[in-house]
């Protein structure tokens, strides 16, 4: 929460940086820092792909949830922009 240029990236780089490393084999995606937008475009793009490769499945979203859960253990959200919470 802030303005630009108040230290939020800054504070989440700290988080991140020193305090999770990962256990020895895991994937470079264990920890992973994306913007939302990003995120989200990931995920609707993969479910899609899931939705056409296997239609039988339904709704595709626990299925992808549990992929992404197995990819990475820590997923930190940047550059979340609220303009209205009402």
């Amino acid at each position: 929460h802030g303005s630009s240029g108040c230290g939020k990236s800054i504070l989440m780089d700290r988080f991140l940086a020193p305090s999770i490393l990962p256990p020895e084999g895991a994937s470079e995606a264990w920890v992973r820092r994306v913007h939302l937008h990003e995120f989200l475009m990931e995920v609707h793009q993969r479910a899609h792909k899931l939705r056409q490769q296997m239609p039988e499945l339904g709704d595709p979203v626990p299925y992808l949830a549990y992929e992404l859960s197995c990819e990475t253990q820590v997923l930190v959200l940047d550059e979340v922009a609220v303009t209205d919470i009402a």
